[in-house]
This record gives C-alpha cells, structure tokens and sequence, in this order.
C-alpha cells in the first residue's frame, strides 16, 4: 500500500481479494495505520484507502477494461 500511494498521483489504495472480502472491514483499520507509518506525509494524508466492491469477479472485471479500454481508444471497430 506505501508504494501505492507513494507514485505519483497515487491517490487511492484499494484491497480487494478474498482475504479483504474475507477480513477487509477488520483488517482496514490496521493497514491505514502501517500506511501512514511508512509513507511520507503528504502522500499518507492524501490517500484513500477503502475496501473493493467489485465481488467475487473483480479480476476478470479488471482484465475486461484493458481491451475495452484499447478500443475505445483506438477510434472503435
């Protein structure tokens, strides 16, 4: 999550998969906590850090967007 938040622009950190679907809302306290711990300050205090919502098919959601994603910005079909 530091190196996340770290880049540039990295505003946003988002822990998804089964464990933090598993243990996320009992886990999150305590990664925001190790977050702001070993990052600079500024990039800590800029950052969001929030559980997934995609489910169970956030990967293949993701994957999905990439060619999507390369279409569009190709001009289309």
């Amino acid at each position: 999550m530091c190196h996340a938040v770290a880049i540039p622009r990295g505003r946003r950190a988002v822990l998804s998969g089964r464990v933090s679907a598993a243990m996320g809302p009992a886990m999150l306290p305590a990664v925001r906590d190790a977050m702001r711990r070993h990052t600079l300050d500024y990039p800590a205090e800029r950052a969001v850090l929030e559980l997934g919502r995609l489910g169970p098919e956030q990967v293949a959601l993701g994957a999905a967007t990439l060619p999507v994603h390369e279409l569009l910005t190709a001009g289309g079909c």
